[in-house]
């Protein structure tokens, strides 16, 4: 294999050429993935609304029992036997 930019010949698991320094092709790839998955919001929001609603469930069923728990696709709601209701998440 060889750099794209200068054209010497790189190492097989090289991730940057040794004579230019240009970052790799395959590199920048992986890189390129990675930034695509997090910059899918409606996919980032709900697995933040998934944890928050378990995190929460847990602090607040503290000694009591859960009637209800619901979620939405930014906020959460929690209704407790002894009556109270607990919300968080975005309005």
């Amino acid at each position: 294999m060889f750099c794209s930019n200068c054209g010497a010949k790189l190492r097989e698991n090289a991730n940057f050429c040794n004579m230019c320094g240009k970052e790799l092709e395959k590199n920048m790839e992986s890189r390129k993935q990675i930034k695509d998955i997090f910059s899918n919001k409606k996919l980032l929001v709900g697995v933040v609304s998934i944890i928050l609603l378990l995190t929460f469930s847990i602090i607040i069923t503290d000694n009591k029992l859960d009637m209800q728990i619901t979620a939405g696709l930014g906020h959460s709601f929690a209704l407790t036997k002894d009556g109270k209701v607990y919300a968080w998440g975005w309005n």
